[in-house]
């Protein structure tokens, strides 16, 4: 995942000549980026649906006639397409990184609830079930159930629905 987002990064970097079409997004996205850094999770709570909101209204922009405004145009519709994908990358780190268990579960959830098929959930799939096991195995198992809704092939979900079954339920495992 640490390569995946350097790439993410760089690219960011690279189009920072769009920046100043997208003055708002650039900054929201940056103080998110230190957030996620400095393991700030109020302000990525709060910046993360705001970067989303930036980016969609980028996203929204028309398309110019001039020919000699396109490839800003199109530089700034990737700035906003990969901030976006910043976001899972943000909700990934926090919940893997967090010791706190609530953290790591609300972060993990609120990654799936963005976009359950996402690859970040596999990331994050083995923290979220150690901290949802902490609740005993029914949530274990809800945990694995939400994250198969997105990822059907997630093996850490599917192991903690067959052990965490087989230990609530042993006669009723086939």
């Amino acid at each position: 995942m640490r390569l995946a987002v350097t790439g993410l990064l760089a690219g960011l970097l690279t189009l920072s000549g769009a920046l100043w079409a997208a003055p708002d997004l650039a900054e929201t996205f940056t103080s998110l980026k230190e957030a996620v850094e400095k393991k700030e999770v109020p302000k990525i709570k709060t910046l993360v649906p705001q970067t989303l909101k930036e980016a969609d209204e980028t996203l929204k922009e028309a398309q110019p006639s001039e020919a000699a405004a396109v490839e800003n145009w199109k530089a700034r519709q990737q700035f906003a397409k990969d901030a976006q994908s910043y976001v899972s990358y943000a909700y990934a780190v926090t919940a893997s990184q967090s010791t706190d268990p609530a953290v790591t579960i609300e972060m993990a959830e609120a990654l799936m609830a963005l976009d359950p098929k996402a690859d970040a959930v596999d990331t994050v799939a083995s923290v979220y079930l150690a901290a949802m096991a902490k609740g005993g195995p029914a949530k274990a198992i809800a945990g694995a159930n939400k994250i198969l809704a997105g990822r059907p092939e997630n093996e850490d979900a599917l192991y903690a629905v067959a052990s965490n079954g087989l230990t609530s339920a042993p006669g009723q495992a086939q």
